[in-house]
């Protein structure tokens, strides 16, 4: 070495030297050569065998950094991997995925037309993301070669790198996190593509990275004021079904998504408290006036978002209720001899009937119920909801209910309609399966 030679300029020719002379070994910032092959080397070799073998791997680790704020699909191959159901979804794209996807998947799931748009979050990966995250994945399955190596042979050469080997393997796996959402910084929802940038070191979940981004974005919502309701659906309006609003907020991209249908139930929860519109159910195409809460507390159980069920208008819901007033006062009558209703008699009549006080008069009600019903035929099921569940749900509001199903059919029931159907819709209303039998 010349003694004008810059040191600064021996020590990057040393780094060099480092990662590729097989027995130049560096330890406290001193250079030696041994019979110790160079880590730094062996992990250069070995990469490029893991050039196809680390999708795998990778695949692994982004399914376990997903998290669950969202139901994911990652890396689907068609766009029938994809359900079309209200139940909100992250789909996770390749990193070769072409640019028009998004699009295509949005507007058809295979040969039919996607019905729940407003329902699916797109991720898209970076390409600089991608190869950081590739190349750091190559070394770390390098790395774990050579840990194997030097565990099968703990009196070998190599024992002197074990920890080392050890060090550079958990600095890998604690940058996951990290490396998958700089990998994924870009979503995309309905027409719209958001970049979010550079993430924040340490651990945090893809999902809920998401969720965070899109609720300050107001793309999400866990929380929905009773007039947004109003605005979107009301306006001009003397009654909408629950049902229609719903299924809406899961077709209509151009609406915020509800991160769960109790988001909705709590704003028309919050509406009929404040008195903004009432809730009632139809009987005959009609609204039943028994039926109407309005300027009350409704249990969110109560709100089932059915058919038949509808919000009113201010209006009608404060007309709703005069003639239910009026309704009361005609049905008052004086029934004579200086007695009357709510007199000091110390007795009451109804109709005719003298009731003891502290009673009060009215119909039987039961407070346990268990009915089994057989033989309902398939094609019966909106007259069953109508007709039983309904009136059970306007006087008890939320409960909970068995059903079981047999089909012995020589055509038999599709696979995919029990997957992508039956059981989707199954987790989607929260219940579960706890017999299942197919042949």
């Amino acid at each position: 070495m010349h003694a004008d030679t810059i040191p600064s300029m021996v020590t990057e020719v040393l780094q060099r030297l480092d990662k590729s002379l097989w027995y130049l070994n560096e330890k406290g910032g001193m250079y030696r050569f041994s019979k110790i092959p160079n880590l730094n080397r062996m992990i250069l070799d070995r990469k490029e065998l893991y050039d196809i073998m680390y999708r795998e791997e990778m695949r692994k680790i982004i399914d376990k950094e997903v998290g669950t704020a969202f139901s994911s699909v990652l890396w689907p191959e068609k766009s029938e991997d994809v359900a079309d159901t209200k139940e909100l979804k992250l789909v996770i794209l390749r990193q070769n995925e072409n640019d028009d996807t998004p699009g295509e998947w949005l507007e058809k799931r295979g040969n039919t037309f996607r019905t729940y748009k407003n329902t699916i979050i797109f991720a898209k990966a970076n390409p600089g993301g991608f190869g950081a995250f590739k190349d750091e994945l190559k070394t770390y399955l390098a790395l774990k070669e050579i840990e194997s190596e030097i565990k099968a042979n703990e009196e070998g050469g190599l024992k002197d790198k074990a920890a080392e080997v050890a060090q550079r393997l958990k600095r890998i796996r604690d940058d996951f996190s990290f490396n998958a959402r700089r990998m994924y910084n870009v979503i995309l929802v309905g027409p719209e593509e958001i970049a979010l940038g550079q993430p924040t070191v340490g651990k945090e979940s893809l999902s809920n990275w998401y969720k965070m981004a899109l609720e300050s974005r107001e793309k999400l919502a866990s929380h929905l004021h009773y007039r947004y309701l109003m605005n979107k659906f009301m306006d001009g309006r003397d009654r909408i079904e629950t049902k229609v609003i719903s299924d809406q907020f899961y077709k209509d991209m151009s609406l915020v998504i509800p991160e769960s249908p109790d988001v909705i139930r709590r704003a028309i929860q919050q509406g009929v408290a404040e008195g903004a519109f009432g809730l009632a159910y139809l009987t005959g195409g009609e609204v039943d006036n028994e039926t109407l809460k309005f300027k009350s507390n409704v249990p969110t159980s109560s709100v089932s978002l059915a058919e038949e069920e509808v919000l009113v208008s201010k209006d009608l819901a404060a007309g709703i209720v005069v003639e239910r007033e009026i309704v009361k006062v005609s049905g008052i009558e004086d029934t004579g001899g200086g007695a009357t209703w709510g007199g000091d008699t110390g007795k009451k009549r109804t109709g005719g009937v003298v009731v003891p006080d502290g009673e009060v008069p009215g119909p039987k009600r039961y407070k346990k119920i268990s009915i089994r019903i057989e033989g309902i035929p398939s094609t019966k099921i909106a007259d069953l909801s109508r007709g039983v569940l309904m009136p059970l749900s306007r006087e008890v509001g939320g409960f909970e209910f068995t059903m079981e199903i047999d089909i012995d059919k020589e055509d038999g029931v599709s696979e995919s309609t029990i997957k992508d159907k039956v059981k989707e819709t199954i987790l989607q209303i929260g219940a579960r399966v706890t017999k299942e039998e197919m042949e």
